[in-house]
């Protein structure tokens, strides 16, 4: 479970998805929006590309609609398999497969496959707001109700250690997400994830 979890908020009509959809090397792109908008080019990512023109123009195409779409993403600190393990009854049991209990494992590991050669996924608009509804009913209490020490370690959560300042960082870290998908939800935009 020790990985790193990427979320990017990204416009549904954006036509940078359709393009990620048959391209999957410009899937790893997506994370690199502000030094794209820095250099007003993918080419310092990628180097000589025979999309480049074209990759280029969708990606600054899509800045130039978005302000602050640069902005608006995550890159997790591997907490996140403490986050799922808290809200997750099934994470709790070790069941890591089928259907999830929450909508926190789909806030990280999406609805939608990109490219059946990449790990990203995305989460449409409506499931977005579905998601952000849920992380906005998670209280402290209910988030930190199941912290419980050996249980996390025998479960084999992620670097677990013993003190409640984990919770706490956990806490803010799940405070994070909450808040890209608050943003997202308000702007009606949809989500990319990925899990490297």
């Amino acid at each position: 479970m020790g990985v790193e979890v990427h979320l990017q908020s990204i416009p549904p009509n954006c036509k940078l998805l359709d393009l990620a959809r048959e391209q999957a090397e410009i899937i790893g792109l997506f994370w690199n929006f502000e030094e794209i908008k820095e250099h007003c080019s993918v080419k310092s990512i990628i180097g000589d590309h025979e999309l480049i023109t074209k990759i280029d123009k969708l990606f600054l195409d899509c800045l130039e609609k978005h302000p602050s779409l640069e902005k608006r993403n995550y890159s997790g600190n591997r907490q996140h398999d403490k986050i799922w393990y808290l809200l997750s009854p099934n994470r709790r049991n070790l069941n890591f497969r089928g259907s999830e209990d929450n909508l926190f494992y789909g806030a990280i590991y999406g609805e939608q496959r990109l490219h059946s050669s990449e790990n990203m996924y995305y989460n449409p608009p409506n499931t977005v707001r579905s998601i952000t509804e849920y992380l906005g009913s998670i209280t402290y209490d209910d988030f930190g109700k199941h912290y419980n020490f050996k249980a996390m370690k025998e479960a084999g959560v992620y670097k677990v250690l013993h003190d409640k300042d984990r919770l706490s960082s956990a806490w803010n870290e799940f405070q994070k997400i909450r808040k890209l998908y608050q943003e997202a939800s308000q702007l009606g935009e949809g989500m990319l994830t990925a899990i490297e």
